[in-house]
C-alpha cells in the first residue's frame, strides 16, 4: 500500500474560488460538483474528497481519519466481510475505503450531511450513499 497526501491538491486561491462557488450552489447536483471539481484540479478520490471537506468547514472534519479508514479496509478485506454499512459516515472516507478495497460487496452508508453524500456518490459510486 502506497502512502497518499491527505492535501486535494489545492492552493489557496482555488478553494477560495470553490467556497465561492459552493456560497452561489448551495446544493449543487452531482454533476455540477464533480465538473466544478475537475475545473479546478482537485482529486475525486475518497482521501482527496475527505480533505476537501475538511478544508471547506464541512461537519466531515471530525470524522475518520483516511489512515484509519484504511485500516478498517485492509481488515475488511483480511475477514472477507459479505457487507459494510456505516450507521454514522461524517466522511466518504471509510464506506470508500472499504469498497475500494472489497469491491463487489454491498455497501451502505447512512449520513447526515448532503455534501458527504453528494462527494461520496461520485469518489465510490457503488456505495449505496442515504442522505437522511
Amino acid at each position: 500500500m502506497k502512502p497518499r497526501s491527505d492535501s486535494p491538491d489545492l492552493d489557496t486561491a482555488s478553494i477560495r474560488r470553490l467556497r465561492e462557488w459552493f456560497a452561489e450552489n448551495p446544493r449543487p447536483s452531482v454533476d455540477e460538483l464533480h465538473s466544478q471539481l475537475q475545473t479546478l484540479g482537485a482529486s475525486a478520490d475518497w482521501q482527496g474528497l475527505d480533505s476537501l471537506l475538511a478544508l471547506l468547514g464541512s461537519e466531515s472534519r471530525h470524522g475518520v481519519p483516511v489512515h484509519v479508514a484504511t485500516f478498517v479496509a485492509e481488515l475488511a478485506a483480511s475477514r472477507n466481510v459479505q457487507s459494510v454499512l456505516d450507521p454514522f459516515a461524517t466522511t466518504p472516507a471509510l464506506a470508500s475505503a472499504i469498497s475500494e478495497k472489497v469491491p463487489g460487496i454491498p455497501t451502505i452508508a447512512f449520513t447526515q450531511d448532503e455534501l458527504v453524500a453528494k462527494m461520496g456518490s461520485f469518489a465510490a459510486p457503488s456505495v449505496d450513499w442515504r442522505f437522511e
